[in-house]
């Protein structure tokens, strides 16, 4: 899950470093922009990962965004700021109930989405809530989460807001931080509420490097580097499940991600272990896979038997070979749309439209054909 997320948030990143050219395309950036850029994101990391050595009283991503921004402002370093995506000004929401017809056909539009959306919210913010249990040793109620968030859902959408769920990036910059209690999430919401009633024009200023540094020091919180030593000690059959949620998690939906993380392995080690092997242990003379060892050494009154358990290894193969075979068959059918519309010819060019020159001589010519 985690490392999936990181890996999005690393993506979602990389459009920060196009630019529009003279012709209105989206092209990369390079020469001295991308210089830049790259120069004002590696000074904000370095900011935030040096912050915490010297003091802690200053939130280290706080710093790194101050420091960059007052170089770029003072200087006037010509680089993308917030404020060249969208003004980020507004006010306060009004009260309104939605203008749908209360009837099933409307529910059966929605109710889909709203069961999605819904699984999504409470599976991420579980799993976040998880996650920050494990860094500070404590655990949440998960139940109160559940209710609150739902609760809060449900309010926002009379005022014309988005669902909404716990965000993992934020949760992490609050954790290094040095939050810990329910009283750094009410700042968060207080302190950007007042940036988008008073102090836009402010926070329009600030240099997108700047918040490209940050999340790339989030991506790297985030992602569970441990994941990658456990893969060599594992069973290959687990190891395959961790890069399936993970590729899921980046190329469909979280929710699809977590059901084949939690159910996925379970279903192919009982498939293997109460179907499989029973039907194949019988057509080879009814030998039990899991029985089948070769002893090294038998066992004594002080010490067990040593044994080569090789019946539990075939099982594992197998195991290996089905979590393959599917992880094999769900890139085959990600990639079969993207390989149809390479594959499909370009639509012939349309004709040109004709010239003044040929509308003339074509009505010329049809009054020459009157008699």
């Amino acid at each position: 899950f985690v490392n999936g997320l990181a890996i999005v948030i690393f993506m979602a990143q990389l459009t920060q470093f196009k630019s529009v050219d003279t012709y209105g395309e989206v092209v990369w950036m390079s020469g001295i922009p991308l210089i830049t850029m790259l120069g004002l994101v590696a000074a904000t990391m370095a900011i935030i990962w040096l912050m915490p050595k010297l003091t802690k009283a200053i939130p280290a991503p706080l710093a790194g965004i101050a420091v960059i921004a007052g170089i770029v402002i003072a200087f006037g370093i010509d680089v993308p700021r917030v404020g060249d995506l969208a003004s980020i000004k507004g006010g306060l929401p009004d009260f309104h109930i939605p203008m749908v017809p209360i009837n099933l056909e409307t529910l059966e539009i929605i109710f889909p989405f709203a069961l999605i959306l819904a699984a999504i919210g409470l599976i991420e913010s579980l799993l976040t809530l998880n996650l920050v249990g494990e860094i500070t040793e404590r655990s949440g109620g998960a139940s109160q989460e559940c209710m609150a968030q739902g609760l809060a859902n449900t309010v926002t959408g009379f005022f014309g807001g988005m669902g909404g769920c716990a965000m993992i990036g934020q949760s992490m910059i609050n954790m290094k931080s040095g939050g810990r209690t329910r009283l750094s999430g009410i700042s968060a919401a207080l302190f950007l509420l007042a940036f988008i009633l008073f102090a836009s024009p402010l926070i329009e200023q600030i240099p997108l490097a700047a918040l490209v540094g940050v999340m790339f020091m989030v991506v790297i919180g985030t992602f569970a580097w441990q994941s990658l030593r456990i893969m060599r000690i594992i069973p290959l059959a687990d190891t395959l499940v961790i890069i399936l949620v993970t590729a899921v998690t980046v190329l469909s939906d979280l929710a699809v991600a977590v059901v084949i993380g939690a159910a996925f392995g379970k279903i192919v080690s009982s498939l293997v272990a109460d179907v499989v092997m029973p039907v194949v242990g019988m057509l080879v003379g009814g030998v039990d896979f899991a029985d089948l060892v070769i002893v090294l050494k038998a066992a004594t009154a002080d010490a067990p038997a040593v044994t080569i358990g090789y019946g539990k290894l075939i099982q594992t193969i197998v195991d290996f070979i089905i979590v393959a075979f599917a992880v094999f068959m769900f890139i085959k059918l990600y990639n079969r749309p993207k390989a149809k519309e390479e594959a499909a010819p370009a639509p012939p060019p349309a004709p040109p439209a004709p010239s003044a020159e040929e509308k003339l001589l074509t009505e010329i010519r049809d009054l020459l054909k009157k008699p």
